[in-house]
């Protein structure tokens, strides 16, 4: 089985941060046969923490 799960966010960092940390956690400790992906999208082209987010999404992408 598959699961692709796709964030879209808006000025929400904190919370983007919080959520990528705990499927982090869950990739950690997940033991089934399942793969799953994680996109997400930014619609706010001027986010000043877009660096960071960024750093984040790097750091949990399993096929680069």
């Amino acid at each position: 089985m598959k699961i692709c799960i796709v964030i879209p966010t808006y000025r929400r960092n904190v919370q983007l941060v919080r959520l990528l940390s705990q499927l982090a956690e869950l990739r950690e400790t997940y033991m089934g046969q399942a793969e799953y992906s994680v996109f997400v999208t930014d619609s706010d082209l001027n986010n000043p923490a877009s660096d960071i987010i960024q750093q984040l999404c790097d750091r949990y992408i399993l096929n680069k």
